[in-house]
């Protein structure tokens, strides 16, 4: 139902987003977390791990970006506005059916964001305290710039 849709819907989407004044490349990532994405890679012959792995691998690049995890719901929630449009087509059965799957890929989204985000700022933390522990311990400039690209080379 979605698929014949999709890449309307991702344009539209796309300038809601521009109006919003999300970045191209956070415009882009937070395209990849949509219903409409979920189609497209469905509809290729994937599976919904690809989805996932897809959700995963771009909900990291929001976190790197600094998109905060309010303005990604934000953002989800204009997309549903323009799927809301196209789904009130359909019958009352299919679209409660519909809405359910839904919501249940919204939620699984949701817990793959929480979790990419949590992953990302780990990873900052550590390499803050890394870099802490080598301004303390180094002893000489050249020193302590060879551990801070260490140590930036591997985060």
């Amino acid at each position: 139902m979605v698929r014949p849709h999709a890449d309307r819907l991702e344009k539209r989407f796309l300038e809601r987003l521009g109006k919003m004044k999300f970045t191209a490349l956070q415009s882009r990532a937070l395209a990849e977390l949509t219903v409409g994405a979920a189609a497209r890679i469905l509809a290729g012959r994937s599976g919904p791990a690809d989805f996932f792995e897809s959700v995963e691998y771009h909900s990291q690049r929001l976190a790197k970006l600094n998109v905060a995890p309010a303005s990604v719901v934000a953002a989800l929630g204009e997309y549903d506005q323009l799927l809301a449009q196209v789904l009130r087509k359909l019958p009352a059965a299919d679209l409660k059916n519909y809405q359910w799957v839904r919501d249940q890929l919204h939620f699984c989204v949701m817990l793959t964001l929480n979790n990419a985000y949590y992953h990302v700022r780990e990873a900052e933390t550590q390499a803050f305290y890394e870099m802490f522990w080598a301004e303390v311990e180094s002893r000489r400039l050249d020193e302590l710039l060879g551990k801070f690209l260490e140590i930036l080379a591997r985060f």
